[in-house]
């Protein structure tokens, strides 16, 4: 009887190493099927720091004391904050966007949540448009996805490679704009490989 319990509960905690390790590798499809969000340990950031110099960043709003270039600065506990009212609550679109020197190969893009823990709660984005442009603005990869987790971060992990990248835009979609009482929304981080 001892012997059959301890078999069982090894054969029980196998499945679980088996399926932790599974879950871990898992994606879940993109809604249009071209990319992946999910879990791939950290993004290595290769192309902000190669080119962080060089870079030129915009965005559609920004609250005076958080500029948009918190996103590039390496620290996730500072964040962008757009300005009253520009947030998908309140039907407006607030973006960013980061222009490259020269066209890169983007295989990755994360976005990470409002971390300032000032203001960490209210402020988030929880669904986004992620679109790779060419040196002629051209889309050349678009995806609309959701944020995960507690902080509301995106994943972006693209199954190819796009190659001839100038720019990439960031577009809140569904955010807690007006769940807050300065009606703006804010993004942690933006990491590229």
């Amino acid at each position: 009887m001892r012997k059959n319990a301890i078999l069982n509960i090894v054969i029980v905690l196998s499945f679980l190493v088996l399926g932790f390790q599974f879950r871990q590798s898992d994606s879940i499809a993109s809604p249009e099927g071209i990319g992946n969000v999910g879990s791939f340990g950290a993004n290595s950031n290769w192309l902000i720091k190669k080119y962080r110099k060089q870079l030129v960043l915009e965005c559609s709003s920004n609250w005076n004391g958080w500029p948009v270039s918190n996103l590039l600065d390496q620290n996730s506990n500072t964040s962008w904050f757009s300005a009253a009212r520009d947030a998908a609550a309140f039907k407006q679109q607030p973006w960013v966007i980061i222009t490259f020197p020269q066209d890169v190969e983007v295989s990755r893009v994360t976005a990470l949540g409002n971390r300032d823990a000032r203001w960490s709660t209210g402020f988030s984005i929880n669904r986004a448009k992620f679109e790779l442009l060419d040196s002629d603005n051209k889309v050349v990869y678009t995806t609309i996805e959701s944020a995960v987790g507690d902080l509301k971060d995106f994943d972006v992990h693209l199954k190819n490679p796009v190659v001839h990248v100038r720019r990439i835009k960031f577009t809140s979609l569904v955010d807690e704009g007006d769940a807050n009482g300065y009606s703006d929304v804010a993004l942690g981080e933006l990491q590229i490989e």
